[in-house]
């Protein structure tokens, strides 16, 4: 059986030259920093990085079937193997951020589209390395906050601060407690200038709004972004991925 997933991969890959010049500097990449991992780690890091990876491939394997068609349509490469995009998302990506960030960042189809873009980035510059990918990801993410709207925190309004906290919450950041108790905690620590009740109602049709409706503001998602990248930096790429979707299905209906 695994004979003939591997028969079939060749046979995909050679009638598209294209993507076997991608999947051949890609496998190139993964063992050249295999060699280095293996050179400098001891053995119980090596486990605890093996582990990480294991963690995470359901993870990837998951959102990679439930997004698959959409992949085929907008023609991004994602590949099958989760190995193979985790080790971009690792060592790349996520370069440098503390184990628990990596444990539970969100996987999102703009994860995806940043992919695609790295494999298109190899494909273009035969000498592209890890340093320079890194330092790519980097000036991206801080030029792409920086064209956003920095308002002062103190002029959102309900309708910001329940999307701030719904991403919070999504992602995990928040201390562990019932919905209605984490409401009154968030509200507290930022002093947020509504009752608990009227908080509450507009954090669940905020919830409605991106999740159901597809009408959240994208103006608004724009304003909270340099806050959220301060405050919860981990919540960056789903916040992206929603305006991507949202502003697909405004496109779509107009």
């Amino acid at each position: 059986m695994e004979q003939d997933k591997k028969e079939k991969l060749k046979n995909d890959l050679a009638k598209t030259p294209e993507l076997e010049a991608k999947f051949n500097l890609q496998m190139e990449g993964i063992a050249n920093r295999v060699k280095t991992i293996t050179n400098v780690l001891s053995i119980e890091q090596f486990k605890e990085i093996g582990k990480l990876y294991n963690n995470r491939e359901s993870d990837y394997n998951s959102l990679h079937n439930e997004k698959k068609g959409l992949l085929k349509h907008r023609d991004i490469y994602a590949p099958t193997n989760a190995f193979e995009f985790l080790d971009w998302f690792f060592d790349c990506y996520l370069f440098g951020k503390p184990t628990h960030v990596k444990e539970d960042e969100g996987l999102s189809l703009y994860h995806f589209q940043l992919y695609n873009e790295y494999v298109n980035r190899l494909f273009e510059h035969k000498n592209w390395t890890d340093d320079k990918e890194r330092e790519f990801l980097n000036k991206q993410f801080n030029n792409d906050i920086e064209q956003k709207d920095n308002r002062n925190d103190l002029n959102f309004d309900a309708i910001h601060w329940g999307a701030i906290f719904y991403y919070a919450d999504t992602t995990k950041l928040l201390p562990k407690n019932n919905k209605q108790n984490k409401l009154k905690a968030f509200r507290k620590k930022y002093n947020i200038n509504l009752t608990d009740k009227y908080f509450r109602k507009e954090y669940y049709n905020v919830v409605k709004r991106i999740n159901q409706y597809n009408d959240y503001p994208i103006e608004a998602l724009e304003a909270i972004a340099p806050f959220l990248k301060q405050h919860y930096p981990q919540t960056i790429g789903l916040i992206k991925n929603d305006i991507e979707i949202l502003q697909e299905y405004k496109d779509e209906n107009e």
